[in-house]
């Protein structure tokens, strides 16, 4: 009996040292695969601290791709961030505001310019909208502006600039070049198809380096573009022009004009039209019902001015361009192969009194040799020995605009540049996108403009019973906010990147919870304030519609230990850990299994996942990589049966644990509705945002 009793308790000891030689192994495997893992992780931060360029999320470096393309497709932001190009994010454009082209700064990235290609980028509808769409609601403008521009090449530019103008009210019209490539055919036509502001005239010219046919090009898209509403200035612009104002500046500018139209004008040179042929109206057969001619104008002809190509003229103008005069004989006199000579209709009607056209000039200033100018475009030609060409680079005599150039014309009063080029210096178009991308979105005041000097133009401010009467200018969008220029400077670019490291806004990550059922989504944005603005939009429409309502503080921003007072099962979850570095958003497939077997365990009231979900996130804060400032990371849970209020305090505990990650922020689909929670730190840090 005792010897069985002794083999027994031989036995059961036995057994046990198995067990814990089992569960010892267990453990060194379980750390040795952790720290796997973690060492893999680092290799994968070495690689791409290492890379020049990173081209995984399409040029939106900041976190996965498929979730920031769902947001934008809803055109639902929950925080705003200028989309860098990665291979210009060395670039501090916000210090060059204020650097003279002589600083060492200024010089080093003349030095080792960024040049862009063409690149290849999705062209679905769904990353269009993406790229394009308004990243946040958009103030309704007193009136929209329609862009006719002519284009040929540098797909990539064109759409920047469509996004740096874009709002709803306004109307981009693109007259391609007949030589263009197919390829950036295709692409322009895809905008249209794509965006419903955007079209694209179905006649097309050969453009060629003398201007002609330039002036046919703009026609058809002036033609086109009185098929919609709400516009009441165009802008006639060409390929490499760049908007060097807001939306919301521009439209300020403009409706200092009073419907003017904005016309450079010069004395025209004999050799420029064929001063053999008839100019009368009778002989051109000008007015297309001679019933709206007046008696003065039976015996009226032109009288000649050139200018420039560019020019932005009322929707008035435009109007009687199209439907009360006939252009056809008028350009056909006008086709000649001469230098300039997509310069000479606008403004010979601009200053031909007896046509009458609305927001016209007058002909005495050129009549007298006067040069009238212009606020619509700057330019530099290199015969004029200008300063302003600090880059002095020149295609066929004018200025190309460098790094060098940017702070004066962000300064500068006119409208548009001309003209930059990405595959010269892309560094410069990137900084003026982005500045227009901050005076737009966040409110940037960098330059406090005049608006006297738009108003007081010779053109603007004209008697009265020399130009025609202009009727004022409406809003059909009934829109009840005013629109004005900022008047109080501040901190230009203060929401981009700071001199001490600093956390970015939420990046749109929610929709990305929608199952096949759109229904209605709610989702909180970024406010100082305890209230949330609340973007709601049907989901089953092509793009968005905004209506506003307010959620009550506690449903929103919650602070450690603070009780929710919504307690809703989830059906799905997005949880981002933001820390003080980044790690690549592709390759993240490690953190986000630890935390769904994180959650699992949470589920079994397992107090171990906590510790360790919490000392993963301490490694991942504290990985290194150079001088390269990092973001966060985002993980997906498309399955969890949990109320969301535990799974907010499992990840507020897990964050707390480590004084290196200053915000998380976990996202909860609970049926149709999906609520925000912000959690801090219990010790808050000094890169602490909300």
């Amino acid at each position: 009996m005792a010897l069985t009793k002794n083999s027994t308790f031989k036995a059961f000891a036995l057994l046990l040292i198995k067990v814990a030689v089992i569960l010892y192994g267990a453990t060194i495997i379980f750390w040795i695969s952790t720290e796997y893992y973690y060492r893999s992780f680092i290799k994968i931060c070495e690689e791409r601290n290492k890379s020049t360029e990173v081209s995984s999320n399409d040029d939106y470096h900041y976190y996965e791709k498929d979730l920031l393309k769902a947001v934008q497709h809803y055109g639902q932001l929950l925080g705003v961030r200028f989309p860098r190009n990665a291979r210009t994010s060395h670039i501090d454009c916000g210090r060059l505001l204020h650097e003279d082209k002589q600083s060492g700064h200024v010089k080093g990235l003349a030095s080792s310019r960024v040049e862009l290609s063409d690149q290849n980028r999705s062209m679905s509808c769904e990353d269009i909208r993406a790229r394009v769409l308004p990243p946040k609601p958009l103030q309704t403008l007193q009136f929209g502006v329609a862009h006719a521009r002519i284009v040929y090449e540098s797909y990539e530019l064109i759409e920047e600039e469509l996004r740096s103008s874009y709002h709803p009210q306004n109307v981009f019209c693109y007259a391609i070049d007949y030589k263009a490539k197919e390829d950036f055919t295709q692409k322009i036509e895809k905008l249209s198809k794509c965006l419903p502001n955007v079209l694209v005239p179905t006649t097309r010219y050969s453009i060629g380096r003398t201007g002609i046919n330039g002036t046919r090009a703009h026609y058809e898209c002036l033609k086109a573009l009185m098929g919609y509403t709400g516009w009441e200035y165009v802008m006639l612009m060409q390929n490499y022009d760049i908007m060097i104002k807001s939306v919301y500046e521009t439209v300020s500018i403009l409706q200092k004009l009073g419907g003017a139209n904005d016309v450079h004008v010069r004395p025209c040179e004999s050799y420029r039209y064929n001063s053999s042929m008839k100019w009368d109206v009778q002989s051109l057969k000008f007015f297309r019902n001679e019933k709206d001619m007046k008696p003065t104008q039976r015996n009226a002809s032109l009288t000649f001015a050139r200018g420039a190509a560019h020019a932005t003229l009322s929707r008035a103008a435009v109007n009687w361009m199209v439907n009360t005069v006939d252009l056809t004989k008028t350009f056909e006199q006008l086709d000649l192969n001469v230098l300039g000579v997509d310069e000479v209709l606008i403004p010979t009607l601009q200053v031909s009194d007896s046509l009458d056209m609305p927001g016209r000039f007058t002909a005495e200033c050129v009549q007298k040799g006067k040069v009238i100018g212009f606020i619509t475009r700057v330019e530099t030609w290199s015969y004029d020995n200008s300063p302003e060409c600090r880059s002095k680079h020149y295609r066929h005599s004018v200025c190309v605009y460098g790094i060098e150039d940017f702070a004066w014309l962000t300064k500068y009063p006119k409208l548009m540049a001309n003209k930059m080029m990405p595959s010269f210096d892309y560094g410069a178009v990137d900084c003026m996108h982005e500045l227009l991308f901050n005076r737009t979105y966040l409110g940037q005041v960098d330059q406090v403009w005049n608006l006297t000097i738009y108003e007081t133009q010779p053109y603007a401010c004209h008697p009265t019973d020399m130009v025609p009467m202009r009727k004022p200018i409406t809003d059909e969008s009934k829109g009840s906010e005013p629109i004005v220029l900022p008047t109080t400077p501040s901190d230009p670019f203060s929401d981009r990147r700071p001199t001490q490291p600093t956390l970015p806004v939420l990046l749109p990550l929610l929709p990305i919870l929608l199952t096949t059922r759109p229904s209605t989504i709610t989702m909180s944005t970024r406010t100082i304030s305890t209230t949330t603005t609340i973007l709601t939009t049907d989901a089953s429409s092509s793009l968005p519609t905004f209506t506003r309502r307010t959620l009550a503080p506690t449903t929103s921003t919650i602070s450690p230990g603070e009780d929710l007072t919504v307690k809703w099962t989830c059906s799905s979850a997005l949880v981002q850990i933001e820390t003080n570095y980044d790690w690549d958003p592709d390759r993240t497939k490690i953190y986000r299994d630890l935390l769904d077997k994180n959650l699992s365990l949470l589920q079994k009231n397992s107090g171990k996942s906590l510790n360790q979900f919490g000392r993963l996130l301490r490694k991942a804060a504290k990985v290194e990589l150079g001088d390269r400032q990092l973001y966060g990371e985002a993980f997906f849970l498309p399955k969890i049966e949990q109320p969301c209020d535990e799974l907010k305090e499992f990840v507020r505990k897990a964050v707390s644990y480590s004084k290196d990650i200053p915000r998380a922020i976990v996202a909860c689909r609970c049926e149709t509705a999906v609520e925000i929670y912000k959690v801090k730190p219990q010790q808050p840090s000094m890169f602490e945002i909300i």
